[in-house]
């Protein structure tokens, strides 16, 4: 027996107006739909092994929402490797309740049905399929918005399934760059650039599902910086225009090659998980003194005239805001984070599950782990646990390491733990 594959999409989108997740300037609630969001799915097995891996359209899903969707399709499809990535669109709805704003239960309990629903779709539809795999480069997507301009991940991975008559069943594509063209003033519901992705890919394969995840895309954006866009300015670049203009490039590279990528029905099939233990920060402040800062600071920031001043003020207001809910959430005593990482390998592609937002630097360096294998790093997976920074950045501060609750030394933590993994996968 070879490959037996199977596919499967549901709508995820909301039916009436919620909080969308993503950015902290944005306190309003939906004002409507552009685009459907969804939770696509796609299984593979052998003799060996069994796998699912799901794409959803939203920020990121915390890990006992995971947990439990990987229990129900433990106990009704006794399948245990499970993978939940999520393209880490910010127009998509709050699942995690935060400060101010709240989670719809009654959606978060949808999901979770849906997300079940798309697993058990692909494994009914699954067939004797082939797959195959490329990488090839887009530049001009992705820059590194904390002004290192070298590190950029400009690979864009595409797995291709078709069935035995050679008919595309599903495209999946890995790229690296926040899913952040809408900015925090946009209340529609959308998948922002990967929808257009979605779009134009399905006109030339019609009967495929299209798949996306985000890469390691931690200091990855279209080229805008972080903290004006916590802030919620308004700028130019960040329309639906430019998103579709985004889709429809990644289009355009993947219709170019598809015809080039050849396919198997055969081939290792081999998946790892590992719970390692990421490091908290030692100077984290204690929640009352920090709630009281914040109290104080709220109304210093109503006084304040100065705009500029005032601008500094809010910024950290955000910062503080967030390090909150973190260690409200995800803090023990412990000292450290227990975090999930995944090394999943089909044939000659080799895909690497984090639980965050990982940066690009760290990213590159894990694929040279595996290097001259197509390496493909899922972001946003299994869990969302913020910001990983370079050591380097975390020694020039800035949103992403003001927002982070974990050690300097995390990614050094990370790489070593996936190549223990590495050499459990021969």
């Amino acid at each position: 027996m070879g490959f037996l594959i199977g596919v499967g999409e549901i709508k995820i989108t909301p039916k009436f107006n919620v909080f969308l997740d993503g950015y902290a300037a944005r306190n309003s609630k939906s004002q409507g739909i552009h685009d459907d969001l969804y939770a696509k799915s796609i299984y593979i097995e052998n003799k060996k092994e069994k796998v699912a891996l799901v794409s959803l359209d939203l920020v990121g899903l915390k890990s006992n929402i995971v947990n439990n969707i990987r229990e129900i399709l433990k106990q009704n499809l006794n399948l245990d490797n499970v993978i939940i990535a999520c393209t880490h669109t910010h127009s998509g709805p709050l699942t995690d309740s935060e400060q101010n704003r709240n989670a719809d239960e009654e959606w978060c309990k949808f999901l979770q049905k849906k997300i079940v629903e798309s697993v058990e779709i692909s494994i009914k539809r699954k067939e004797q399929a082939k797959v195959g795999f490329k990488k090839i480069d887009i530049y001009g997507i992705g820059k590194n918005r904390r002004g290192n301009k070298e590190e950029i991940d400009p690979e864009l991975g595409i797995i291709k399934v078709e069935n035995q008559e050679g008919e595309i069943m599903a495209v999946l594509l890995n790229f690296t760059c926040h899913a952040t063209v809408l900015d925090a003033n946009n209340l529609l519901i959308s998948a922002d650039y990967p929808a257009y992705i979605y779009k134009h890919l399905s006109k030339f394969f019609p009967n495929a599902i299209i798949l996306f995840t985000n890469g390691a895309a931690g200091d990855i954006n279209i080229g805008y910086s972080a903290d004006d866009s916590a802030l919620g300015e308004k700028m130019d670049i960040r329309t639906f225009e430019n998103a579709e203009r985004i889709g429809e490039t990644i289009c355009r590279k993947v219709i170019s090659v598809m015809n080039e990528i050849p396919t198997t029905n055969d081939g290792l099939l081999c998946y790892k998980r590992r719970i390692i233990k990421l490091p908290f920060r030692e100077e984290l402040p204690q929640i009352d003194k920090l709630e009281n800062t914040i109290k104080k600071r709220e109304e210093y920031i109503k006084k304040t005239v100065d705009q500029l001043k005032k601008k500094r003020l809010k910024l950290k207001q955000i910062y503080d805001e967030i390090i909150l809910n973190k260690i409200k959430k995800q803090y023990s005593n412990s000292g450290f984070l227990n975090a999930e990482i995944n090394v999943l390998k089909i044939c000659d592609a080799i895909l690497v599950t984090i639980p965050g937002e990982l940066f690009c630097k760290i990213g590159l360096s894990i694929k040279s782990i595996f290097y001259p294998k197509i390496v493909m790093i899922v972001g946003y997976a299994n869990d969302y646990i913020g910001y990983i920074p370079t050591k380097d950045a975390f020694l020039k501060g800035g949103y992403e390491v003001e927002t982070s609750i974990f050690k300097n030394n995390v990614g050094d933590i990370l790489v070593n733990e996936i190549y223990k993994l590495k050499n459990q996968l021969y």
